[in-house]
Parts: C-alpha cells; sequence; structure tokens
C-alpha cells in the first residue's frame, strides 16, 4: 500500500492539525482506517482475506490500490470516495467470514497490531499459555503475552521510562523515538 498521510486524532496538545489540507486527508482515509482498525482487530492483520471467497478478496485488493492510487495523486475528495468504499469492503468481508462459519478471536482476550512501518504483525494474548495455541493459527505474527510485557518493562531501560513517565504524566503515549537513556539530555 502507498504511505499514507498520519491519520492519527489530532488535538490541539499532543497533535495539532497543521493545515487545512492535512484536516482534509485526516477526514478522506479515516472511515476506511477506523474499519480496519476494528476489523482486524478482531479477525488478525491478513487474515480476513484469507478466509472470504477469491472473488471478494480481489475485489478488497482493487479497492485497497484505488485508494492507494487516490492518495498517490493528491486527490483527497477521490480518495475520501475510496476510503468509503475500502471501508464497505471490510464489512463484506467480516460478514462473509461469519456466514461461513469463521469467528474472531475473543476481543476480550486477543488484541492485534501491526508495526508503525507493516513490517511487523503481533498478536497480544493475557496469558503465556495461550500463546502456542495462537501461533500456531496465526504463524505471520509475533505472538506475546502481557506478562511478558510486564516482564519487559520491569527488566529493561525502556520499559522503566515508560512506567516512569506514565506515573508522572497519566494518560501519555508513546508516539514515537528513542527513550533516553541515563545521561542524555531530554529532547524537549
Amino acid at each position: 500500500m502507498a504511505v499514507r498521510p498520519k491519520t492519527t486524532t489530532a488535538d490541539n496538545i499532543t497533535n495539532p492539525v497543521k493545515s487545512d489540507s492535512e484536516a482534509a486527508w485526516r477526514a478522506a482515509v479515516q472511515y476506511s482506517d477506523e474499519a480496519a482498525i476494528r476489523v482486524e482487530g478482531q479477525w488478525g492483520i491478513g487474515r480476513l482475506e484469507q478466509l472470504v471467497q477469491p472473488d471478494l478478496a480481489a475485489m478488497f485488493a482493487l479497492a485497497q490500490r484505488q485508494l492507494d492510487e487516490a492518495i498517490r495523486l493528491g486527490d483527497a475528495k477521490l480518495a475520501a470516495q475510496k476510503s468509503a468504499s475500502l471501508a464497505k469492503g471490510w464489512m463484506a468481508m467480516d460478514k462473509a467470514a461469519r456466514a461461513a462459519g469463521h469467528k474472531p478471536e475473543d476481543a476480550g482476550n486477543v488484541w492485534f497490531h501491526a508495526s508503525d512501518d507493516g513490517k511487523h504483525k503481533y498478536c497480544f494474548c493475557a496469558r503465556a499459555n495461550e500463546g502456542v495455541g495462537l501461533s500456531r493459527r496465526y504463524p505471520d505474527h509475533i505472538v506475546v503475552s502481557f506478562e511478558e510485557v510486564a516482564r519487559l518493562m520491569q527488566a529493561t531501560d525502556a520499559g522503566v521510562a515508560v512506567a516512569a513517565v506514565k506515573q508522572v504524566f497519566p494518560g501519555a503515549t508513546m508516539a514515537a523515538g528513542r527513550i533516553p537513556r541515563g545521561g542524555d539530555e531530554i529532547p524537549f
């Protein structure tokens, strides 16, 4: 897929909208991005396309390419139209997979996430003993339990730094970049 303008939610402090053009792009792709997050969060990243009939998967792939092309052309109005079409595609695949008897993962116990660069797909589970079955069902995902995440938070400088920031600034999120090491100057 083409590189899309970043579509995270704007707020006036941490992520302000810088221009009318940026606001238009966020609005243009927000609908399909939200559908993708919702559906992939239930089914896994890339899994739904494998569960539906090939003709539906092909139409979905075409809708993705058309949205990418609208983005590449810089046409926000066309991108908004293609984004709406792609969101309908997500819903159609969800409906078709369920009709075929497939079931999404239990949203209370399994969560999916892709790295910002799209190179890694993650499957998070509550307990480590759930990981073996998930690794079999999602061989292209890196399966991690929250037990392991907690251990990493306690055992690494980065985890300790994140925990310290979140204690002082409840609700803060890590957006990107690196955690300063001891002796590094704070980057703000």
